[in-house]
């Protein structure tokens, strides 16, 4: 099965609309599912947790990677990602909202899925997922 990686900045949060409800409501649909997901982020930890300290999404994520010493698009930010995760790279699905983040996961042999909205990644994340028997 495949392990599903977001990123928080402009995915699952924005400074303009606060969290993305939708998102959330289908994070926790995935999770019920059996999927495993993981946060995959430059974001700074403090702000991410005083945002589930409002909202809780946290618990739907199984791994939280935070890129403190290596930031995406940064390759080395993506090299440890098999190890840690203890998943190949083929295996996991990439949701970002930078195109050139997206185009360095795919590098990895990791499926990207560029974020343009909601709508539209539900829409590809069940198309892909529908393939993952």
């Amino acid at each position: 099965m495949k392990k599903i990686l977001f990123d928080f900045w402009n995915v699952i949060y924005s400074r303009d609309y606060g969290l993305n409800i939708e998102l959330i409501t289908f994070l926790e649909l995935l999770y019920s599912r059996g999927y495993e997901l993981c946060l995959f982020t430059n974001t700074r930890s403090d702000f991410v947790e005083e945002v589930d300290a409002n909202i809780p999404f946290l618990k739907f994520f199984s791994r939280v990677i935070y890129c403190e010493q290596y930031r995406k698009p940064d390759v080395r930010a993506y090299e440890n990602l098999e190890k840690g995760l203890e998943c190949k790279f083929e295996d996991m699905i990439f949701v970002d909202d930078e195109k050139e983040n997206i185009l360095v996961a795919e590098s990895f042999g990791i499926m990207g899925v560029l974020f343009e909205n909601t709508e539209r990644t539900k829409l590809k994340l069940d198309e892909i997922l529908k393939h993952d028997i």
